[in-house]
């Protein structure tokens, strides 16, 4: 009714693998030429179910202590989001700029700011680009408080402009 078949890579390589006589490369040999000749090749499948990390390198990273989300700005153009209970999300500019300044407004919001002094706001609730402001001069600071919604921006020229 039932076939026996003897478990001879297993056993085989507990039997010749023994840590303290002989080194962990001669053990890592004997399991690799085990598997080699003794487990068939179809008997695992490798698939990727899902990658994490930056596709581009980190030019920019925010944090917000309230909602515990961490945003990270690649050189590729992207906006990566994490956070608390597995929250993963990417944003992904129209153009690929290196972002320079990044804060977050009251939880809801990103506020960007890139190499072409574009003020670009994202919505965190909605995730999609909500305005993008090109200023005439350099944007040189950019402070908001976590609570309020105002966003104070220090130009180069000595301007600061208040946006609510």
């Amino acid at each position: 009714m039932f076939h026996k078949r003897p478990f001879n890579p297993i056993t085989r390589v507990f039997k010749t693998a023994r840590l303290p006589e002989k080194g962990v490369r001669t053990v890592t040999k004997t399991i690799t030429q085990a598997a080699k000749d003794d487990i068939p090749r179809d008997l695992f499948k490798l698939s990727i179910n899902k990658g994490f990390g930056l596709s581009g390198k980190p030019t920019k990273v925010a944090y917000d202590g309230i909602q515990g989300l961490l945003a990270v700005a690649t050189d590729d153009g992207e906006l990566h989001v994490y956070g608390q209970r597995q929250i993963d999300f990417v944003f992904t500019l129209e153009q690929k700029t290196i972002i320079r300044q990044m804060t977050f407004v009251m939880g809801k919001y990103i506020l960007l700011v890139d190499q072409l002094n574009r003020i670009i706001t994202i919505s965190l609730e909605s995730r999609e680009f909500y305005k993008m402001r090109t200023q005439p001069f350099q944007i040189t600071c950019l402070e908001t408080d976590p609570i309020l919604p105002w966003v104070l921006l220090g130009l180069a020229d000595g301007t600061i402009l208040v946006y609510d």
